[in-house]
Formats: C-alpha cells, sequence, structure tokens
C-alpha cells in the first residue's frame, strides 16, 4: 500500500510540517481536551505538551493525562497510525488523529488495531 497519501507539490520537508488550522483543531479540543500533541515541533504544536522529532514519537512512550491530539506527517503515516493504536491499547487514551478520509476507508484503523 502507498504510504504517501499527498499528491502535493509542496515540499515534504514544509508539508509534513504544516499546522492543523486553529479552528479544526479547537473544535476537537473542546470535544476530546488535548493535554498532548504528539507530532509536532516548537512552530506548530497546538498543545503545552508536545513530541517532536526530535523525541522520536514512534519510539516512546506518548505519556498523557489527558486526550492525545496527533496530526501525523503525511509523507509516512501509516507507522504513526500503528503507533497510535498501540498507544490507545496499551494506556487506555483517546487518541484523535487528522488522517486523508481514504486511510478510513481502506479500513487501515481497524487492521492496526487488530494487531
Amino acid at each position: 500500500m502507498k504510504t504517501d497519501f499527498g499528491g502535493s507539490n509542496t515540499p515534504k520537508e514544509i508539508r509534513d510540517r504544516w499546522q492543523t488550522p486553529y479552528l479544526i483543531f479547537k473544535a476537537l479540543d473542546n470535544e476530546f481536551n488535548f493535554c498532548l500533541d504528539a507530532a509536532a515541533d516548537i512552530n506548530n504544536a497546538l498543545c503545552c505538551r508536545f513530541i517532536s522529532e526530535e523525541d522520536n514519537a514512534l519510539e516512546i512512550e506518548w505519556s498523557s493525562i489527558g486526550s492525545i491530539y496527533c496530526n501525523p506527517p503525511y509523507s509516512n503515516i501509516l507507522p504513526w497510525i500503528y503507533k497510535a493504536a498501540k498507544e490507545c491499547k496499551e494506556r487506555v487514551k483517546s487518541i484523535v488523529m487528522l488522517v486523508p478520509a481514504l486511510m478510513v476507508y481502506f479500513g487501515v484503523f481497524l487492521d492496526a488495531l487488530k494487531k
């Protein structure tokens, strides 16, 4: 399966660092009260606590006292989905991910939760 669900002409270095539009994040945050942004940097983090590329979110525990938000890099999205499923099952935390609609259509989340 193709891992890049982009099709954008924006350079990958920039595309993978886009911040979620604030109004979308705020609507989700009002419902879930996020405490951790699992894929961010100092310039695009939407929560006070965040995991940066240097911290390597795919290798460390997503420790949080509350819900977790993740807008993963679309250039390599599948490892992020599997990591979120693992964290969700192990820590029983709500994890909200901003992903392309095709990911849901192809059943990637159900597959990740079964593993």
